[in-house]
Order: structure tokens, then C-alpha cells, then sequence
């Protein structure tokens, strides 16, 4: 299951069921599980939610699916399809067929549909084998396209494109008007709105330096703050940045994250239990939760978790009595095609239920974004609002680290989709922090794979990003729970945790790590943040493979081959760049790319010059594009794209270029040019002075055999930053990157 939505402007999505991959979409009741043909309907009648469409959006479904049993055992099966409650098909589903009708997405972006299949009947009723499900519908494909914009939406979408002003005003403290798109000043209701989040972000903001001000450091972060070279005040002064950076977004900008960052309308909870004795949550946490939901806008939709049949009962029947009918009570099997599925399904057999529902929220997070909380912890109105206001909202604990019970983002957000590249390859974090001893112990898997894990991914790819940090207690968020499964007794039926043994995390695995750690990463200078972001990055390449990152797509589909093709960066700049994608006002790239024949470092006749020069212009929404090439064939000017001659071999030539270039001072700059170390040598002493502090110098395509000269030059000249070689098995030669910070102007 695919989404389109990158390269069709959000306007087509479509859902291979057959594929077993991921996608915004659910399954409600009434379903079996996938098979490598699609999913059957468990019965007559099945629901399917589909999440990430426009909110509001008109579109046309089509689904492509056959019936189990084909003429002449059944004639005249009737198919009915519900849109919300509402008929939207009825017709016969004699042989296999694609069928079509009206979906209108809610104010949310959730579209609900209802499968109605009276002929049902299980295949053993019939003597064709022993399954005795009630199989009814198969479905292959489902797509949605989006219908034309009424005339109202084609003007205001128009008048926005048409005036690159108001786009940028739209990140102030101005709204667009309903008719035009053009800005104007904010409403009173939206001021008075905008003011009550920052008193309760205040609030909270001084709850939270008094918790800081009490708080001890957990042993995992001390030794994770060893390996950085500092202490727990490490921690502090992060979340200072990080409080410093949020006030800075209320203060000047507009009350909702910008482009597809947004939280979204959703809420999330998991109980995970045995499925041969069912433990049924506490009376007392379904008690909170019910207030909770009904405490939240009406618009919301409330996603409860499960992998227990009596459990999925047990909620729908307490719903129903209690008149909340936004509950969907969701399956988790929904998840069984993620690599990570077997890891969760070994922490149940274990009876490590806590541990396999830290691993269950992020992938629920990922794919659906939303606000999840566990069991226990009650909040109100003004954390949804406060938290729909930022692309991360995190829970601060009492012990140096954020807690995973409180988390909240955008989907296939980049920090959660770190954590989970962790969770996929543990040992990718640093065996001095996280292994208390020589070989693994039960509470390290905790560690990686709850609070201190999270907060170690948070610490080094949350970058810039508008975060809330809110205090483990407050008025507006009460955390209650029973005996920490920590402890020396079980919480609901878990594991007593110290008392087992390890499930996932093997010492093997972390020597070999820590071999291609050294094989693969040399570092120069004082970088102990890069060192660490570069080495999990690498020990999880095979996640990123498997998911690939906003960067590698981008990248990938303007034709650049930086990335899933003879390079593959995408991932590590989706996280060494992307932390600083908003910041980056002027971009230097050195090789246009030439595809002609005769050209030294020339890409072949399969080459797309100009492809990372747009792929930037994509990625980098605030940033002039600057390109050289010594082939004027290549030159290019387009919008925010300007480029110039170079010749990296002669000295007046590279002087010529920032002659042309003026007194901009470049926050990024690459050099994909003549591939020599010579040539890379004599724009680095030239190009890097003129960098900006804090700004990053990336050579790329480096040979094997010019690492060694590279690694002795940059050391000799005290610079700070690290060579990554990049394991590629169809490129063995020059899949490599120099990266070297910004130094300070005197």
C-alpha cells in the first residue's frame, strides 16, 4: 500500500492491498487478516477507515475486488457501500470487478466506509476446505482521486499561487481571507485563541523548570551525555533550546504548524494483552478516558488499540453505553507487514506488554500521526490545542529523559521514524551507553526501546522543529498509574522485567556495529553530536531502504542520483540537512551535472542535469540556489535557481565565481563537481572561508583511495567533522561524503 501523494500534488492515492506495505489505511471490524492476494471480509459486513485525505476533500473511491464464491455456487450477489452511514453503491458482484462512487472526507481527513455483503458464507459450509470464516469481499485496490475544486477553492488556491507574498506572510502573525488568499489582519477570535495557548504554554513552561530544577539523571543518559562529553546539564540546556525555540513560534507566528507538519485530529491508545487470558483494562483508566474524549473538540477521532478480540468487544460495548460513538476500536494487526512486527509479536509471547506497546505507539504514530497517551493519564482541551500548535509535543519525565506515555506529532514525522529505524537495529546506539554491562540485560531492551532511547533520538534528530515540552504533572495533564512494571511486582499481567531474560538485543550484534563503526566512520576535529547521528545512521541504513525519507524521494524524483540509486545520501542529508531546512537561506552546489560525452565526472546520457539543483529548491523553502558547472551547456535559470561558469582546477576561475556570486554568504554549500582530490581541495580552501558559521561544507562522491589524504589534511588543519563511507554493494567506489562544519567568524 503506496501513497502517491509526492508526486500527484495530493490529489491521487492509491492502495495495493495485495502488497502487504504500509499506507494511511485501517482496517475496522470485520476483517481478516492480509493474504498475499488482498483482504477478505470476515463476514457480511466490514468497515475500513482511511486517514491523510484533505480534510473536507471530494473524491472518487474506486475498489478493485471479486467475491469469494463465483457463479454458478452464488448468483446474484448484492454489494452495498456506505459512506459515513450514507448509501454511496449498491450493485451485483458476480465476477471480479472495480467499482466507483462519491467519498467526501470529514473535517478531520478520515473517510469511514461500510461493506455490505449479505451472500457471505464460510468456505467449509460448501466442502472446499476447513476455513470456517464467512468470507464475503476481496479487496485488491482502492483509489482515491481527488474530484475537481468547486470554483470558490480553484480561486483562493490561485490567488495564493499568484502572489508569493502572501505565501510568505502566511507564516506571520496574518491569516488569509476566505475569499482572496490574501492576508489580512488576524481575527479577534484567533487573537484571543492564540493568547490563551501561550498563557497555558507559560503555565506549563514554569511547571516544567521546577520539574527540571527536581530531577535526577537516569544512568542510560548519564552514559549517553558521557559519550557527547558532558553531563546532565546537557539535557538542560537542550530543553532550554528547544523552550527558547517554541516561544520564538508563538510569538511570531501563525497559531498552526505550517505546511504538512500539522498534528492531526486524532487520538491514540493501546492495550496490548495475553490472547489466551485476556486482562481487561482497568475500570478506572476507561473511567479517564471516556472524560477525556468528551473533554476534546467534537471533530476528533479516537483510535483505541488492541490485539485481544475480548478486549476489542469489551470497548465497543462500553462505547455504545456510553454514547461515545467517535471510539474506533482498531486491531493491531493492521501493522503485521512492518518489519517490526515479529519484534512486538516476541515481546507478547514474553509477556513484555509494556514494552511491546512502546514499540506498537511509534508505529501507530508514524503511519497515522495524532496524540497518543497511554492508559492512565488524563488531559484536557488546552494540551490538544497547545499541542496542535507544534509538530511535536513530548513528556518530560523525573529522571534526566522524555517519557513515551505523551507523545504527539505529524505523520511519518522524522524523529519518529529515527526511533523506530533504532528499534529495527538497536545496535546502532553506542554499546558504552547503552549495555550496562559486557552483555546484554532485560532493563537495557527497556532502555532502548522506551524513554532513554526516545530521548537520545530526540536529542539528535528533533533539530528545529516546533516542540512542545510539557511537565510530567499539571493541571491540564494528570498521570495516573499503578505499580511501575519496573518494579518487583507485575503491572497487568507483565513480565517482572528484571527477572527474564533479554527478548531482542543480542551482544553480537553490537560488536559487529561497533566494527563497521570503525571501518566506515572517521571523524576529525570535536563532533561527538555528528559522530553519534552519523553512526546510527548508518547501522540503520536497511530501515531507510525499506522507508524511504522526505530527502530520498524528493531527491529521487527530480532524477538526482544522490539518492536509492549510485549514491544514496537521501537519508543521512534528510537528517544532517533537514534539522536545519527553514534556516538555510543560500545553497551553493559546485557540478551542475553534465550527461555529455567527453565531460570529466560526466553522469552518462541517463543523467538529469540540474536535478539536485531543483530537488534543493524543493527541500529548502527559503534558500537561493546557486549552481556552477565548467559545462555551459548546463547552465540553467529558473525560479530561485541561478547558476554560474567554474572551472575547479583553476584558481582565478573559482575567484571569478564568488566575484558573480556577491557578499552571499552560504549557509550550505556542496561540491558534486570534478571528482579529483586536487581539484575538491582547491574549492574547499577557497569556498569554505566563505561559509557561514554554523553552516556545512559536504563533498561528496569521494574515492577510496582519497579518504586517507582527505582524513589527514582536515585533522592537520584542526576542522571538525567526519568522513562517512557509505557500505553500497552495486558502488564500492566513491559512495562516501566529507562533511565539515562552519567555524566561528573572529
Amino acid at each position: 500500500m503506496e501513497s502517491f501523494a509526492d508526486v500527484n500534488g495530493g490529489r491521487r492515492f492509491a492502495f495495493d492491498l495485495a502488497a502487504g506495505a504500509s499506507a494511511p489505511f485501517v482496517h475496522g471490524a470485520g476483517w481478516a487478516k492480509h493474504e498475499p492476494i488482498g483482504v477478505w471480509s470476515d463476514g457480511p459486513r466490514a468497515t475500513a477507515v482511511f486517514v491523510g485525505l484533505e480534510p473536507g476533500g471530494r473524491y472518487n473511491c474506486a475498489v478493485s475486488g471479486r467475491p469469494h464464491i463465483v457463479p454458478p455456487v452464488l448468483v446474484e450477489q448484492h454489494l452495498q457501500v456506505f459512506v459515513e452511514d450514507q448509501l454511496a453503491f449498491q450493485g451485483s458482484l458476480d465476477e471480479p470487478a472495480r467499482f466507483s462512487f462519491a467519498v467526501t472526507a470529514n473535517s478531520a481527513g478520515i473517510a469511514n466506509l461500510t461493506f455490505h455483503f449479505p451472500n457471505a458464507i464460510a468456505p467449509c459450509e460448501l466442502g472446499r476446505s476447513g476455513d470456517t470464516r464467512k468470507l464475503g469481499l476481496l479487496v485488491q485496490h482502492v483509489e482515491f482521486t481527488r474530484v475537481s475544486r468547486t470554483p470558490t477553492e480553484r480561486v483562493e488556491r490561485e490567488a495564493v499561487e499568484a502572489e508569493p507574498e502572501a505565501l510568505a506572510r502566511l507564516g506571520t502573525a496574518q491569516e488569509p481571507t476566505a475569499s482572496s488568499g490574501r492576508p489580512r489582519e488576524p481575527s479577534k477570535r484567533a487573537l484571543v485563541r492564540r493568547r490563551a495557548v501561550h498563557e497555558i504554554w507559560s503555565k506549563l513552561d514554569t511547571l516544567l523548570e521546577q520539574s527540571l530544577q527536581r530531577s535526577s539523571s537516569h544512568l542510560f543518559m548519564d552514559r549517553f551525555f558521557s559519550s557527547l562529553g558532558g553531563g546532565a546539564e546537557l539535557f538542560v540546556d537542550f530543553v532550554h533550546r528547544v523552550q527558547r525555540q517554541f516561544e520564538g513560534h508563538l510569538n511570531s507566528a501563525s497559531s498552526r504548524a505550517s505546511g504538512g507538519t500539522e498534528i492531526p485530529p486524532l487520538t491514540h491508545r493501546i492495550w496490548v494483552t495475553s490472547r489466551d487470558t485476556p486482562a481487561m483494562p482497568p475500570a478506572e483508566y476507561l473511567d479517564d478516558y471516556i472524560r477525556v474524549i468528551r473533554d476534546l473538540p467534537a471533530d476528533t477521532a479516537h483510535f483505541f488499540w488492541t490485539n485481544s478480540a475480548s478486549v476489542r468487544a469489551h470497548l465497543s460495548s462500553l462505547a455504545t453505553a456510553a454514547k461515545c460513538h467517535d471510539i474506533c476500536v482498531m486491531d493491531t494487526d493492521i501493522f503485521c507487514s512492518d518489519a517490526l512486527f515479529p519484534t512486538v509479536d516476541r515481546l507478547l509471547q514474553d509477556r513484555k506488554f509494556v514494552l511491546a506497546a512502546d514499540v506498537l505507539k511509534m508505529l501507530i504514530l508514524h503511519r497515522f500521526g495524532g496524540i497518543y497517551s497511554d492508559l492512565g493519564i488524563a488531559y484536557d482541551e488546552n494540551i490538544f490545542h497547545l499541542a496542535r500548535n507544534a509538530e511535536y509535543t513530548l513528556l518530560s519525565g523525573t529522571s534526566g529523559f522524555f517519557q513515551t506515555s505523551f507523545v504527539a506529532c505529524a505523520p511519518r514525522s522524522d524523529l519518529i521514524s529515527a526511533f523506530l529505524a533504532v528499534q529495527s537495529c538497536p545496535a546502532a546506539f553506542n554499546q558504552a551507553f547503552a549495555l550496562t554491562g559486557s552483555a546484554p540485560g532485560p532493563m537495557d531492551e527497556v532502555n532502548i526501546f522506551a524513554g532513554p532511547g526516545f530521548t537520545v533520538c530526540a536529542m539528535l534528530f528533533l533539530g528545529s522543529a516546533r516542540t512542545v515540552l510539557l511537565p510530567p504533572q499539571s493541571p491540564h495533564l494528570m498521570w495516573r498509574s499503578q505499580q511501575s512494571w519496573y518494579g518487583d511486582e507485575p503491572k497487568h499481567g507483565n513480565a517482572i522485567v528484571s527477572k527474564t531474560q533479554t527478548t531482542i538485543i543480542e551482544a553480537m550484534s553490537f560488536g559487529d556495529a561497533e566494527r563497521n563503526f570503525q571501518d566506515f566512520i572517521h571523524s576529525f576535529g570535536n563532533s561527538p553530536l555528528m559522530k553519534e547521528q552519523l553512526r546510527i545512521l548508518l547501522a540503520t541504513k536497511p530501515h531507510f531502504l525499506r522507508n524511504p525519507t522526505k530527502f530520498c524521494r524528493v531527491l529521487f524524483y527530480n532524477g538526482s542520483d544522490k539518492a536509492q540509486a549510485w549514491h544514496d545520501y537521501g537519508y543521512i542529508y534528510n537528517y544532517i540537512l533537514g534539522q536545519r531546512a527553514e534556516h538555510i537561506g543560500t545553497v551553493l552546489e559546485v557540478g551542475i551535472g553534465t550527461n555529455h560525452a567527453g565531460m570529466p565526472s560526466t553522469m552518462g546520457i541517463a543523467g538529469v542535469p540540474g536535478a539536485s539543483l531543483r530537488a534543493w529548491r524543493d527541500l529548502f523553502p527559503n534558500a537561493l540556489i546557486i549552481g556552477a558547472d565548467v559545462d555551459k551547456r548546463t547552465m540553467i535559470e529558473e525560479s530561485r535557481i541561478k547558476t554560474f561558469f567554474v572551472d575547479q582546477t583553476d584558481l582565478g576561475s573559482i575567484a571569478r565565481l564568488f566575484e558573480d556570486i556577491g557578499e552571499r554568504t552560504p549557509d550550505l554549500i556542496i561540491d558534486d563537481g570534478l571528482h579529483t582530490f586536487a581539484a575538491n581541495k582547491n574549492l574547499f580552501l577557497a569556498a569554505y572561508p566563505r561559509l557561514a558559521p554554523g553552516g556545512l561544507y559536504v563533498i561528496e562522491d569521494v574515492d577510496q583511495g582519497d579518504i586517507r589524504p582527505w582524513l589527514a589534511f582536515l585533522t592537520a588543519g584542526n576542522y571538525d567533522g567526519a568522513i562517512i563511507n557509505i557500505p553500497n554493494p552495486t558502488n564500492k567506489r566513491d559512495n562516501c561524503l566529507i562533511l565539515v562544519h562552519g567555524r566561528a567568524r573572529t
